[in-house]
């Protein structure tokens, strides 16, 4: 495709892999690209949630490539062919002002989907997704991933009583300065429920209640916590979220326990959910 560099008129196009590699030699001096980006993207696109949304991808009057590498190296990589809007006819050191605004999170599209607690919702709909990706294991794939935020948004369709979840851990804060953060409590309602919904009620309920007889698995957890976060040292959100799963499965199990640990260090797996 032939651009007139010199020309100031946005138009909009199908670039192909192909394309998108030539316009990359384009690439003089953009800043560095990020792989997980570039990953992220091309996941994207391969599932089929990209979406246009009129970001242009950028070129000077002189022809150098401004804006739109991470675009166009994931439709490379993907071999995908995107719709663009293509903007030319720039100054060569236009790209001195791109990207200097705060990108768009979860939390945005929730709230423009008139959710509520956003913040919570977002950080157990993340939960609930790395759990089933694997991603537990230390981001077990490629490291850095992200899920797309439609990916998220559709386990929330797929799982609606998820909201129901935010409000419960709202309401229990001490779970939630146990394990970290109130999304912590909210993903174990929810994963917990979906194996045994009355044993999930009894179970949370006593972590963060107290005062269950010496010995339960749920007591054993909820005194290995309150020792591991004392003073200024706090147990990773993930170790915490591991042994509190470990309590679960022995409860469910019927199992007397004496301890709780988890050593990923000598190659211990994420546990599963029972």
């Amino acid at each position: 495709m032939d651009i007139d560099f010199k020309s100031k008129e946005p138009f909009v196009c199908s670039v192909t892999p192909r394309l998108a590699k030539d316009w990359l030699q384009r690439n003089l001096h953009n800043r560095k690209l990020d792989a997980r980006i570039v990953e992220y993207y091309a996941r994207v696109m391969k599932s089929g949630e990209w979406k246009w949304n009129g970001d242009p991808i950028r070129f000077s009057s002189t022809g150098v490539l401004l804006d739109g590498q991470h675009r166009l190296q994931a439709c490379v990589e993907a071999d995908m062919s995107i719709r663009a809007t293509v903007i030319a006819g720039l100054g060569d050191d236009a790209y001195k002002t791109i990207d200097h605004g705060r990108a768009r999170r979860l939390t945005d599209s929730l709230y423009v989907e008139k959710e509520v607690n956003c913040c919570a919702l977002s950080g157990i709909l993340s939960l609930i997704h790395d759990y089933r990706s694997g991603r537990m294991n230390g981001g077990k794939g490629i490291p850095g991933s992200r899920p797309a935020d439609e990916e998220l948004l559709d386990i929330l369709r797929a799982n609606p009583n998820v909201r129901n979840c935010v409000l419960t851990a709202k309401s229990n804060r001490v779970s939630s300065k146990l394990l970290g953060s109130m999304s912590s409590v909210g993903f174990l309602w929810f994963a917990f429920s979906e194996k045994d919904s009355r044993l999930a009620t009894e179970f949370m309920t006593e972590f963060n209640e107290g005062g269950s007889p010496k010995g339960k698995p749920v007591t054993i957890l909820r005194n290995y916590l309150t020792t591991h976060n004392s003073g200024h040292t706090r147990i990773h959100r993930r170790a915490a979220l591991a042994i509190a799963i470990k309590a679960w499965n022995a409860t469910r199990s019927g199992k007397g326990i004496a301890q709780l640990k988890w050593v990923p260090e000598s190659g211990e797996d994420f546990p599963t959910i029972e």
